[in-house]
């Protein structure tokens, strides 16, 4: 005779997480479910040659462009008046 259940258990332990590649990582992006993917070694390729290792605390973008605020003119709507408003071709509706 076989038995069979159904336990839960975890995707990875912490010890497993611990135990984990140097190149691997697990991505967790809000909304989707976490996954396990290979580390991207930025500095092998052409255009990640260039990037300067820094903390994010000490970074300041590269700006080439001056930022400007968006100023968007309101134009002032005239409402109609009461005598306006119930004018229809010329003529007061009774």
């Amino acid at each position: 005779m076989e038995s069979t259940s159904s336990v839960k258990r975890n995707l990875l332990n912490p010890d497993e997480i611990m135990r984990m590649d140097n190149d691997e990582q697990i991505v967790m992006i809000r909304g989707q479910k976490p996954f396990k993917c290979k580390k991207l070694r930025y500095w092998d390729y052409r255009l990640g040659i260039d990037i300067e290792k820094t903390t994010v605390e000490d970074y300041t973008p590269n700006i080439n462009f001056k930022i400007k605020p968006i100023i968007e003119e309101k134009k002032e709507e005239k409402l109609p008046t009461f005598d306006e408003f119930f004018m229809k071709g010329g003529t007061k509706i009774d």
